[in-house]
């Protein structure tokens, strides 16, 4: 390959460079920070929705404390009404009426919000609040035999859900059946509860949910839900974002700056070799890079300038190749144009014999034959 065509390609490989560290930065920083962003967001994302999770399933478990109080009482209540020698005496006689008088008279003279006298599948008397929970069953016997049973509750359902509400600060949905008795979230009658954990969407407005059924009254079943909105969640998950994006984007800045520090650097390096290289292609061997530090393009530099040094040096001595070619030739024409005298091919011989061995100085001595004939040597 000729000398431009090496300078060419030097300078090509050069040029090319730029590129290559472009490319090398996307590679290196902004795809693993994309990678990074997408991984960080992802994992906020899940650890916020983990703690709401573990947040409802702690406070469900105060509302079920909640409702084994309830319950608690209504079973002491419950309790000291199966020992009332009045109500006895009415269910040994199976006296409805008396019942009847004397289940409404306690409901006004004890905490009970509901009472309930049945015996094999009859209701003895049903009095107090339709909607009251959470009852506790006694099994009334009266000489050895059942003559009833007996449910007791001291909690309505909307007083259940206001008392959440004010410990834990969740809403809270009271269900018997299909019907909804209790709720302190407006418009979720119609709502499709998980019978375990999910979320619902009520009135246009997303909650994580949380369920539990419990014992009612003559056999029915009650679902508790309690219920967090998921915007806290998702206010958590958009803080945290913020504050993750706000670090990653500094370190990007970071990044980007020493990227561009160093390219600055690498293309002042880059343009001084383009530049050299461009004076060596226009014939000036005497340009040099400016070499700083032990790097590898330093190193180069130094090769660089070495080169042209040894560039310039074989141009010196072509260029003396040619000059003594020259006058080589001068000398053969001068030889033809002596018309073959002796003595001036002899001095035309001694010169490029001087020339040829880059000598200083050169003589032709004559040999003399016995005969005294002299012979050039």
């Amino acid at each position: 390959m000729s000398t431009r065509g090496l300078i060419g390609d030097l300078r090509d490989r050069l040029s090319s460079f730029r590129t290559r560290l472009r490319l090398f930065f996307v590679l290196i920083v902004i795809v693993p920070m994309v990678a990074v962003t997408f991984i960080v967001f992802r994992l906020i994302a899940d650890s916020e929705n983990g703690q709401a999770d573990a947040r409802v399933a702690a406070r469900q478990e105060a509302v079920i404390g909640l409702y084994y109080d309830a319950r608690g009482a209504a079973d002491r209540l419950a309790a000291r009404l199966g020992r009332d020698p009045q109500l006895a005496r009415a269910l040994r006689t199976d006296d409805r009426a008396a019942i009847q008088r004397i289940a409404r008279a306690r409901l006004t003279t004890t905490d009970a919000r509901r009472i309930v006298l049945a015996h094999d599948a009859t209701t003895l008397a049903d009095v107090g609040d339709p909607d009251a929970s959470f009852p506790a069953t006694r099994s009334l016997v009266a000489d050895g035999t059942p003559v009833a049973d007996l449910q007791v509750s001291v909690e309505t359902a909307a007083a259940y859900t206001r008392l959440v509400a004010r410990g834990t600060r969740m809403e809270t949905i009271v269900r018997r059946g299909a019907r909804t008795i209790a709720s302190t979230i407006p418009n979720a009658t119609r709502a499709t509860l998980p019978q375990h954990t999910g979320e619902v969407t009520i009135d246009g407005h997303g909650y994580r949910a949380a369920s539990f059924t419990a014992p009612g009254f003559r056999g029915e079943r009650l679902q508790v839900s309690v219920l967090e909105p998921t915007a806290a969640t998702d206010d958590d998950i958009r803080d945290g974002r913020l504050v993750a994006g706000l670090v990653l984007f500094g370190f990007f800045l970071l990044a980007l700056v020493s990227a561009i520090v160093v390219s600055r650097s690498l293309n002042r390096q880059i343009e001084d070799f383009l530049g050299a290289a461009r004076r060596l292609g226009a014939g000036d061997f005497s340009a040099e890079v400016d070499t700083r530090g032990r790097d590898q393009f330093a190193q180069l530099g130094e090769e660089f300038n070495k080169m042209s040094r040894q560039l310039e040096g074989r141009l010196e001595e072509l260029g003396q190749e040619r000059l003594r070619m020259e006058l080589s030739l001068r000398r053969i024409g001068e030889t033809f144009a002596s018309s073959l005298d002796r003595d001036g091919l002899l001095e035309i011989v001694v010169r490029t014999a001087v020339d040829a061995v880059d000598a200083q100085g050169g003589q032709a001595l004559m040999q003399t034959r016995r005969g005294g004939e002299r012979l050039p040597v």
